[in-house]
């Protein structure tokens, strides 16, 4: 998630973080994953410290799949755990195996053996389910992307469900992989909008959002 959109949840009375880290190739897909872990920590240690009320995990593309990794497949201990309030990928990739034959693999440098490893609709599929992380997921997609990224959301969402976990998707018409992040610099878009109406209710799950 981008600094340029900060103001839609600020000026809603919302604390934004937008943590940094080192990106593949300089550092391993391994690598990514535990940094964004450790921010993650000092976010819920904070947010614990100064008595907030919980924490949601966002990100988009491969932010999508760190949300969910650091999000929702890690051990958090109860109380860090119990602070996590809703997860919501953006464009999100989570099944890896799919990009081992492709040129995007070139700087990851992949096998099948890792990409199903650090994936959560695989490798990491137990750690989800048994993850101490209850919160809803909420998968968001453009309907003008890559036909993969809405059955991975669709696919890692009926997969949540039928272990009786709360998770939807919300297809947004008319948006790409590329623009659909663009909507929540706008605070009145009806993307902007759901987030926050999900903030808000403490991570309900609308029915009306799979599409």
């Amino acid at each position: 998630m981008c600094c340029h959109m900060a103001d839609t949840f600020v000026n809603n009375g919302l604390h934004f973080a937008s943590l940094g880290y080192d990106c593949v190739p300089a550092v391993s897909i391994e690598d990514t994953v535990r940094l964004v872990e450790t921010g993650l920590r000092a976010c819920l240690e904070r947010a614990r410290s100064d008595g907030l009320s919980g924490v949601y995990v966002a990100g988009h593309s491969a932010g999508g799949h760190l949300a969910v990794t650091a999000g929702a497949c890690v051990h958090w201990p109860g109380e860090l755990a119990g602070l996590i309030k809703g997860v919501l990928p953006i464009s999100g990739v989570f099944d890896l195996m799919p990009l081992v034959k492709t040129s995007v693999n070139h700087p990851l440098g992949m096998n099948t053996a890792r990409a199903a490893a650090l994936s959560p609709m695989r490798g990491l599929q137990q750690q989800l389910l048994a993850s101490p992380v209850r919160a809803p997921i909420l998968a968001i997609v453009g309907a003008l992307e890559s036909p993969e990224f809405t059955r991975q959301s669709r696919e890692l969402c009926d997969l949540l469900r039928r272990h009786g976990r709360q998770a939807d998707v919300n297809i947004v018409p008319e948006r790409d992989h590329f623009d659909i992040i663009e909507l929540l610099a706008d605070p009145a878009d009806s993307l902007s909008q759901r987030i926050l109406a999900f903030i808000r209710s403490g991570g309900v799950i609308d029915s009306a959002d799979d599409s």
